[in-house]
């Protein structure tokens, strides 16, 4: 489902606001009422958004926890992708009712008088929007920049957790070898296999050491953004697969 849909469905929900008696307003107070009006129908159809979005989101949390990590990790980033599509539209087509609405088409300059504190109520209304709306963008952007990160780093967890299963299926293979040659005899070749038990033993501690710190790094990461990671599946299960052991 895309925005354009999802923007008509909302639409067509909602139901016509019942009209207030033009003799009871001047022209001016009837737009600045109109406007009022229409903006709480934003404030209405962006919870829809929202509660559409996050049944989106739901879902797509649920297709990811099905799926290989490479693809959660695909899908995760498409949703933030889609979540801030959702957004940027949602603020664009506010900005346009809002800039449509201060742009009346009578003025006169007893109207624009008694017309002039609601404008500056709304000029501040605009100001406050146009601020949450970078702080947003910003707050979003370090998202995915932290998210492109924990992808990364979540990628080297992996291709160390693989590692190490070879390391030790390999000094499993030469221990049973070497204890297969001892009872056999002793000489030359036991020495050889005695040296490649312990290179391999050092290169797994040198491989458990770098594990370690991935590790702590990406938990650090993730602890440091002040994300809920508990609320989160993807987040959730990657904070619980960091302290598994191989």
């Amino acid at each position: 489902m895309d925005s354009t849909t999802i923007i008509e469905e909302t639409s067509n929900t909602l139901e016509p606001q019942p009209e207030t008696p033009a003799s009871l307003f001047t022209s001016k107070e009837q737009e600045v009422l109109d406007y009022f009006e229409h903006l709480s129908w934003l404030i209405q159809q962006r919870r829809e958004y929202e509660h559409i979005i996050e049944r989106q989101t739901q879902q797509e949390q649920q297709k990811a926890a099905e799926s290989p990590p490479a693809n959660a990790i695909k899908l995760a980033q498409v949703s933030s992708a889609n979540l801030f599509k959702d957004k940027a539209i949602e603020s664009a087509k506010a900005g346009i009712v809002i800039l449509e609405t201060l742009s009346p088409q009578r003025t006169s300059s007893s109207n624009n008088d008694n017309l002039q504190p609601s404008n500056n109520t709304l000029n501040e209304l605009i100001l406050e929007r146009d601020r949450l709306v970078t702080e947003f963008l910003k707050m979003h952007h370090e998202l995915l920049e932290a998210q492109s990160e924990l992808s990364k780093l979540e990628k080297k967890v992996i291709a160390r957790h693989i590692e190490n299963r070879k390391l030790m299926s390999e000094i499993t293979r030469i221990t049973e070898a070497s204890s297969i040659s001892i009872e056999n005899g002793s000489g030359p070749e036991n020495s050889e296999f005695l040296g490649t038990i312990q290179r391999i033993r050092k290169d797994l501690e040198n491989t458990l050491a770098k594990r370690e710190i991935v590790r702590n790094v990406l938990q650090g990461l993730i602890l440091e953004s002040h994300v809920e990671w508990t609320e989160d599946d993807h987040l959730m299960t990657i904070m619980l697969s960091i302290g598994e052991e191989f």
